[in-house]
């Protein structure tokens, strides 16, 4: 059997289960809803990218200020925000950027994500959109390595 005839049929038994790893390295999903439905999706940009690194920056000054009880007291306040002022800041602030709508069902790899993050950044495999980069809502898609969304 062909070398790329294998790789793909592993792809259509690994969707159909839920574990979707094609062998290109990256988790891929898909998104709810019909193919008459609609995900929004955030432009990736630069403001995006600097949202983003603002975000992973002022996690990383909680984590690394475990050592001192002020900002031992500011990361409690943080986590018990459920899930936290950053992430419904960030939330907000991403659906305010620009972006676009992808019918539901379209399949896409999962190239960046974070807990901090509620969206992640993807690159679409099919549909009108395939190739694309964007943002989409951690919502908008089962993640199947922790059996739900």
């Amino acid at each position: 059997m062909p070398r790329q005839t294998t790789i793909q049929r592993l792809c259509l038994i690994s969707f159909t289960v839920g574990l979707l790893n094609c062998g290109d390295g990256y988790q891929h999903f898909t998104l709810h809803g019909g193919p008459q439905s609609r995900v929004r999706v955030v432009n990736d940009s630069p403001l995006v990218a600097a949202m983003v690194q603002h975000a992973l920056d002022e996690e990383r000054e909680y984590f690394r200020g475990l050592s001192s009880p002020k900002e031992s007291e500011r990361l409690a306040t943080f986590l018990q925000s459920g899930p936290g002022k950053l992430y419904n800041k960030l939330k907000n602030d991403f659906q305010r950027e620009p972006g676009y709508d992808v019918p539901g069902q379209t399949r896409f790899k999962l190239l960046f994500e974070s807990n901090v993050l509620p969206y992640s950044k993807v690159e679409f495999d099919s549909g009108p959109v395939k190739r694309q980069i964007g943002w989409v809502s951690r919502a908008d898609f089962d993640d199947t390595r922790t059996g739900g969304s």
